[in-house]
């Protein structure tokens, strides 16, 4: 059988698998597929577990702060109302759809999904669910959620007395199922389930969905590069359009707000009249002193190290691109994809301070104020988050492969 990689582009075949093992492109180290059936029953389980925690891990207390007899509840679904009290109604918005609806979003429809696989139907709409479910994932965030929490956790304790509530003990469980949802789920594998992937009789010219992988051949494209995927139902093409541009504007204005996002404070601690502004460096030394320097070495490479890994791998990405350089183009390819797995870690300090709005506001004798530092921050997040999903790893390879011929067809390699 002959398949697409869908990151070089390169034809292939695709063996049959011993158990525990998979198939990885000869040429980029994509994975192509991988042995085994989907364990669609140990999914389900996993996934109605994330749901009915869902509820009392988001509307119920997760921290309580003690302040000289003064009670502040944390709560999940209501905690982007601090930021909304504050005037950064676009940060609340955002905090909320993270943290709330996509995660919701999520689980409701990667449920929905199994179980109409568990009871063998396969109704058309089920490709593009399973779009949906495949676009949310990356911004539904409870585990991130849960880091931020840890992060706030230790420096509200540096202030009063702070315990652990229900919904925070809920929460630790949520964020547990929701990694062996992650563990279990084979992408490849259910897309199979959806539509069969088919064999490929002209290898010159075709191209894989951009969303399931499904291999589009020239004679079945509406245009030479743009066409309805018959599994998914997404629009796709041979090339993600106009992504150079889009990319290159992107890391660009987050380039831009990088250095606000770092030198501004992202949050100010008002204490008995005296304001402490606080920048994420600056947030990151006190964790350090308080003797958390796991969390501190956390945040540090995720608010500050990651961010900088993603600006500066895409801008060399496009600048090799734009010098149509095919060299390292493994080592390209990997760290795009790194990038692409590793960005969304960055929220936690955006997290961190939603929780803190809440938790520390005793008026003037102890409140936290965000600071127009954490907008920038969030800003720049978002946007590489954006600028890694639009990049089109196979406009790497345009430089060695411009343009379709006949080539030979390798072999997979096995793992």
């Amino acid at each position: 059988m002959i398949i697409l990689c869908p990151d070089c582009g390169s034809a292939q075949r695709l063996p049959s698998l011993a158990p525990l093992h998979r198939a990885v492109c000869h040429r980029c180290g994509a994975e192509l597929a991988r042995s085994g059936t989907p364990r669609v029953q140990a999914l389900l389980a996993a996934t109605v577990t994330a749901l009915l925690l869902y509820f009392p891990a988001n509307f119920l207390p997760t921290l309580i702060v003690d302040y000289n007899g003064q009670m502040r509840e944390s709560i999940i679904a209501t905690g982007a109302s601090a930021l909304w009290d504050q005037g950064y109604w676009t940060l609340a918005t955002g905090v909320f759809l993270l943290t709330v609806v996509m995660p919701m979003v999520w689980l409701c429809s990667l449920f929905a999904i199994l179980v109409i696989m568990a009871g063998g139907r396969h109704p058309a709409w089920l490709g593009p669910l399973m779009r949906v479910c495949q676009t949310c994932r990356p911004w539904a965030m409870p585990e991130i959620m849960l880091l931020g929490g840890f992060v706030a956790y230790s420096r509200a304790e540096a202030m009063a007395t702070t315990s652990i509530g229900v919904g925070g003990w809920s929460y630790l469980f949520y964020a547990a199922a929701v990694l062996a949802i992650d563990l279990l789920h084979d992408r490849h594998a259910l897309w199979e389930r959806v539509m069969p992937t088919p064999p490929i009789t002209q290898p010159v010219g075709a191209f894989a969905c951009h969303t399931c992988r499904y291999p589009i051949e020239p004679d079945c494209a509406e245009t030479a590069r743009r066409c309805i995927c018959p599994r998914c139902r997404g629009t796709t093409g041979a090339r993600k359009e106009d992504a150079f541009n889009q990319v290159a504007a992107l890391v660009a204005t987050a380039a831009i707000l990088y250095i606000p996002a770092n030198l501004l404070p992202v949050m100010t601690v008002l204490s008995f009249g005296e304001r402490t502004p606080n920048t994420i460096l600056s947030g990151i030394g006190e964790l350090w002193d308080e003797g958390a320097w796991p969390l501190a070495m956390i945040v540090f490479v995720a608010s500050l190290a990651v961010p900088l890994l993603k600006l500066l791998g895409l801008s060399w990405c496009l600048a090799m691109i734009l010098r149509r350089s095919g060299s390292q183009l493994v080592a390209r390819t990997r760290l795009v994809r790194l990038i692409s797995f590793i960005g969304r870690w960055s929220n936690i300090d955006v997290f961190t301070i939603s929780i803190l709005c809440v938790l520390a506001n005793f008026g003037n004798l102890e409140q936290v104020e965000v600071d127009p530092g954490a907008m920038c921050f969030a800003a720049v997040v978002i946007l590489t988050m954006i600028a890694s999903h639009r990049f089109d790893i196979r406009m790497m390879w345009d430089a060695i492969d411009p343009e379709p011929e006949p080539r030979p067809v390798h072999d997979s390699v096995i793992l």
